[in-house]
């Protein structure tokens, strides 16, 4: 297998298994997937890949490679190894066209992966007295949750009316209904993350095209805007803390087991632009620079 049949291999597990890799599986900021050597989170596709792996296993949030494991004087675990989680970086290739062409055309990303392991899988290596226990940080994920979408650099027009949800690109407008008729505040904002997700596709954001040209979505593209929506509002639920609680039905499970079978791309396409757009979301910028984002959506698209 090849790293991108390798990481999707693992997401239609587990979808066939029942679960959703992009729904946030615990409610705490701090629990986010971490390097325990660089102490440094991880984000995009990574995030939920360690997410989930941590998740099935009851794995706590910190990774290290088996380099990062022996240089801390530990070890993995005999009954661990080889159980490790790929972790998957793109590299710009050396450009291969003619100086007149479009510098678009002429980056182009390799996708390689490493291998991860949690610190639980591993034995000698005392946690840092900063990074442990983890214990329940007390804060108030709804007050979170708001402070986020009011903190949106140039955000959309937001009304709460009627009984659907949706983003109209025309109007730059953001629709949900009243939080009164969500069964919980954590389900409205999951639900109003989502939509703003799509928002961050508008021309004056980061523009993504196949949402300004709605009245031509095929069902690929439909997918592909839909999915970058619900790993962004994923992100961002797990970013306030809190835990929606929505439960994943057997045909929504089943309809993107179908989807991503038929793309096995889709879902790091859809991983890369849901961290753009939470990044732009939080105000932090682009977590990658333009032409490494220019050169992975030409990469897809080219397949």
């Amino acid at each position: 297998m090849n790293v991108r049949e390798i990481v999707v291999q693992g997401i239609l597990d587990a979808l066939d298994k029942g679960v959703v890799p992009w729904r946030c599986p615990w409610n705490q900021p701090s629990a986010k997937p971490m390097n325990l050597y660089r102490r440094r989170r991880y984000s995009g596709t990574n995030w939920f890949l360690l997410s989930l792996a941590a998740s099935l296993a009851g794995f706590g949030p910190y990774w290290l490679t088996l380099h990062e494991v022996h240089k801390l004087e530990g070890r993995v675990r005999k009954s661990e190894f080889g159980r490790f989680v790929p972790v998957v970086i793109y590299k710009p290739l050396p450009p291969n066209v003619t100086d007149d062409e479009d510098e678009e055309k002429r980056t182009r990303m390799l996708l390689r992966y490493y291998k991860v392991y949690n610190y639980d899988q591993t034995e000698g290596i005392d946690l840092p007295s900063d990074l442990k226990p983890l214990e329940v940080q007390e804060h108030d994920p709804v007050a979170t949750a708001e402070a986020i979408v009011l903190a949106m650099p140039e955000p959309p027009q937001m009304e709460c009316r009627g009984n659907k949800a949706y983003y109209r690109p025309a109007d730059d407008l953001v629709v949900t209904p009243p939080r009164n008729l969500f069964y919980t505040i954590e389900a409205y904002y999951a639900t109003l993350f989502h939509e703003l997700g799509h928002a961050t596709g508008h021309s004056s954001r980061l523009f993504r095209p196949e949402l300004m040209e709605m009245a031509a979505w095929s069902d690929a593209s439909y997918s592909r805007e839909e999915l970058v929506a619900e790993i962004t509002s994923a992100m961002l639920c797990a970013e306030a803390g809190i835990d929606p609680q929505i439960e994943s039905s057997a045909a929504y499970i089943q309809t993107w087991l179908k989807t991503l079978q038929n793309d096995k791309q889709m879902v790091l396409y859809a991983a890369a632009k849901a961290e753009q757009a939470t990044s732009f979301i939080l105000g932090r910028g682009q977590p990658h620079s333009i032409e490494t984002q220019i050169a992975y959506t030409n990469e897809y698209t080219r397949r």
